[in-house]
């Protein structure tokens, strides 16, 4: 008698709650943007889309851990891949970033704990952890078998970053 063919995992595709959850990721990343104190030189309307481009996946990050979660409940069985590890990690280092950018002073009280050197630093962190997750991205599409829609999902958020990285590094955008 012949095996019966696998069936694929039910944790493959998003469901419209995660799909709904997406969105409100990135509602509160918009948000989010707005406290981040980066300024373009000599031009305000770029500094609002340089913000919004790196906060982009901040909300959605945020939201790892219920994505986790439901496809738990749906039945998943298969371990964490290597992205959504280090998905994971950036999920705790958006964690301590998001608290920092909503407790701390901001700028307009002149007593801004969260400087340019900060978000630097957030951001070199964060283009090691984008490499390494499109790295493994990559890796993962000449491997065997199917992975959760969080992989391919947090490679790509993972990976955001490096776009404003790159332009503040080849000075395309110089900020303040």
């Amino acid at each position: 008698m012949p095996d019966a063919p696998p069936t694929a995992s039910p944790t493959l595709a998003p469901t419209f709650v995660d799909g709904v959850l997406i969105v409100l990721g990135f509602a509160a990343s918009s948000y989010f943007a707005t406290l981040i104190p980066i300024e373009i030189k000599n031009d305000a309307q770029t500094s609002v889309y340089f913000r919004a481009w790196l906060a982009l996946p901040a909300g959605v990050i945020l939201l790892w851990p219920i994505f986790y979660r439901t496809q738990l409940l749906r039945g998943r069985t298969e371990r964490l891949t290597h992205v959504e590890m280090i998905l994971a990690a950036s999920w705790l280092l958006h964690l301590v970033w998001v608290s920092a950018v909503l407790l701390l002073p901001h700028p307009e009280s002149g007593t801004a704990v969260l400087t340019i050197s900060i978000v630097r630093s957030f951001l070199t962190l964060h283009a090691l952890i984008g490499v390494a997750a499109i790295g493994l991205g990559i890796v993962k599409v000449f491997s065997p078998g199917a992975v959760p829609w969080t992989h391919a999902f947090g490679t790509v958020l993972l990976g955001w970053y490096l776009v404003p990285i790159a332009l503040y590094a080849f000075g395309i955008v110089a900020a303040d």
